[in-house]
C-alpha cells in the first residue's frame, strides 16, 4: 500500500451512517465512574429548543427574555436568517456554562442534545410522504469510552430513560415548522422580518406570547374561549402547543385555530383603510403606496421577487398561481394579498388539500386607493388577442389601471387612463429572459410604475 492511501482522511465524522429505529440495540453508557465523565460538557455546541427554555427559565424563575439573554446566544439557524439560540459557554471557553466539578448543574432540566448523547435524531419526511418520519443513529467521538461499557439498551428504552422523549414531543410541533421551512426552498422564500419576530416570539419568548394571546386584536379574530385562554395562561407546555398551532397557521395556512366568522374580512378591511390613511396623510411629503404586482408562477415564484414583495404595502397576483404555497410565501412577505384566478387555476391541477383556497379566488379583483382604483384579471378570456389592451380599457373604463397576466409577456402601457399593466411571468416557465414583476407607486395624484427583470443563467 503507497503512503497516500494510508494517510488519513483530514476529518471525519462521529456519526455512524447507520440509520437506527425505535426497537434498535445499541451499547452505550454514562456515569460518574466511565473515565471521560464531563468530557462532552466542555466542549459544547448546544441548540436550544422551545421546550428546552421552558424548562430552564422556569427552573430559574425567569421570563423567557431574562433567561434567554442570560443564559443564550443566537445565531442564524439558516441562509434566510431564521432565528435560532445556542447555550452559552464559560467565558474564554468551550464548557458549559452549567458545568460543575461534581458534573451538570441543572441535569433534571438539561436540554434535549444533551439527554440524547451518545443518540442523535433528525425529522425526515421522504420523497411523496405527508408525514415527518424520526430517524436516530449514533454518534462515536474519540474522547467518549461510554461506548465501551457492556450495557446494552434499546433506542426507544434510552430515550425514555433520559426523558428525551418528552422533550421530542414538546418540539415536535416546532421541529415540523422548521422542517417545512427548509423543504419548502425557494418555493416559500425569504421570510419577512414580522415572520422571523413571530417565529422567535413564539419559540422562544411565551412570556410575550402570553401577553399577545390577551389582546384586543388577538381575540377580535380568533374563536378561543375565556376557559381555553386561562388555561393557556397558567400552562406553559399547552401555551408552547398553541404557539406552534398559531406560527403554523400564520406562515403556513394550516387553520387549526378557528377564527370568528368575517375575521378575516375585517382585517383585510383594516388594512384597506390604512392603506389609504397612509397615503392621504404622506402624499403631501411626496411619499407612496408600494404595491407588487405578479402573475404566471405556477407553483413557484422566484425569490427574488419575493425580496421585492417585502418591500411593498400589498401585493397582486393576476392568475395562474398554481398553488396556495405561491399565495402563502406573498403573504409571508405582504399584509395584503390580492390575488385571481387564471386559467390553470382548476381542482385538477391544484393539491386535493388545496382545493378550499383555490375556490376562495375570485376571477376579478378590484382595489381602490384614494388615488384611484385597480381592477385585476387574468385576462384568458379576451378573444381578440390583437387588441388586448383595447378591450381591457373597454371592461374598465372607470379603473385607473388594468392588471392582467397570461400571456407572459410584460407590458407597461401608460398610453391612456386606465394604463395597461401585465408584469410577465413570476415563475420558471415561459419567463422570456428571466423572471420579472412590476413595481406600482401611488401617491394620491402621481403613479408610477417601475419594471423588474431578473436575468436567468
Amino acid at each position: 500500500m503507497d503512503k497516500q492511501s494510508e494517510q488519513k482522511p483530514f476529518y471525519t465524522s462521529p456519526i455512524e451512517p447507520i440509520e437506527l429505529k425505535l426497537n434498535s440495540v445499541i451499547q452505550f453508557d454514562c456515569h460518574t465512574d466511565v473515565s471521560c465523565f464531563n468530557a462532552c460538557c466542555r466542549n459544547i455546541d448546544i441548540l436550544m429548543t422551545p421546550y428546552d427554555i421552558v424548562r430552564l427559565k422556569q427552573r430559574f424563575d425567569l421570563l423567557s427574555h431574562e433567561f434567554v439573554g442570560t443564559y443564550t446566544t443566537p445565531y442564524p439557524m439558516d441562509h434566510h436568517d431564521i432565528p435560532g439560540l445556542k447555550l452559552n459557554t464559560k467565558p474564554g471557553t468551550t464548557e458549559c456554562i452549567f458545568l460543575s466539578e461534581e458534573g451538570c448543574t441543572v441535569y433534571e432540566d438539561r436540554p434535549a442534545a444533551c439527554r440524547y448523547y451518545a443518540l442523535g435524531s433528525m425529522g425526515v419526511r421522504k420523497k411523496d410522504a405527508s408525514q415527518v418520519e424520526d430517524v436516530y443513529f449514533l454518534v462515536r467521538e474519540d474522547h467518549c469510552r461510554g461506548h465501551e461499557e457492556p450495557r446494552t439498551i434499546s433506542v426507544a428504552d434510552y430515550r425514555e430513560e433520559q426523558g428525551v422523549d418528552v422533550y421530542d414531543e414538546k418540539n415536535r410541533e416546532w421541529r415540523d415548522v422548521v422542517l417545512k421551512k427548509r423543504s419548502s426552498g425557494p418555493t416559500v422564500g425569504r421570510p419577512s422580518d414580522r415572520s422571523k419576530q413571530l417565529f422567535d416570539m413564539c419559540s422562544y419568548d411565551l412570556d410575550s406570547f402570553r401577553e399577545f394571546i390577551q389582546t384586543e386584536g388577538f381575540l377580535e379574530i380568533y374563536d378561543i374561549s375565556s376557559d381555553q385562554i386561562s388555561t393557556l395562561v397558567r400552562d406553559e407546555d399547552e401555551m408552547l402547543k398553541f404557539s406552534m398551532q398559531f406560527l403554523k397557521q400564520v406562515l403556513y395556512g394550516e387553520m387549526t385555530i378557528p377564527m370568528k366568522p368575517d375575521a378575516r374580512e375585517r382585517r383585510i378591511q383594516r388594512i384597506r383603510e390604512r392603506m389609504q390613511t397612509s397615503e392621504e396623510q404622506t402624499s403631501s411629503k411626496s411619499q407612496s403606496i408600494r404595491i407588487a404586482i405578479v402573475s404566471d408562477t405556477h407553483s413557484f415564484i422566484d425569490p427574488r421577487i419575493l425580496d421585492l414583495v417585502s418591500t411593498c404595502h400589498a401585493a397582486i397576483h393576476a392568475g395562474d398561481i398554481g398553488s396556495s404555497d405561491v399565495l402563502e410565501s406573498l403573504k409571508l412577505q405582504s399584509d395584503l394579498v390580492f390575488a385571481v384566478a387564471g386559467n390553470n387555476d382548476v381542482d385538477f391541477k391544484w393539491q386535493p388539500s388545496e382545493v378550499e383556497v383555490l375556490n376562495s379566488l375570485s376571477d376579478i379583483q378590484t382595489i381602490i386607493l384614494s388615488g384611484g382604483k385597480i381592477s385585476v384579471e387574468h385576462g384568458h378570456t379576451v378573444r381578440d388577442t390583437r387588441r388586448y389592451h383595447e378591450v381591457l380599457r373597454k371592461r374598465y373604463p372607470d379603473s385607473r389601471a388594468v392588471v392582467y397576466g397570461h400571456t407572459h409577456v410584460r407590458a407597461v402601457d401608460q398610453s391612456e387612463i386606465p394604463w395597461v399593466l401585465n408584469p410577465g411571468a413570476a415563475g420558471r416557465n415561459r419567463t422570456r429572459g428571466g423572471p420579472s414583476c412590476l413595481i406600482l407607486e401611488a401617491e394620491r395624484q402621481n403613479w408610477s410604475v417601475t419594471e423588474h427583470l431578473f436575468k436567468t443563467d
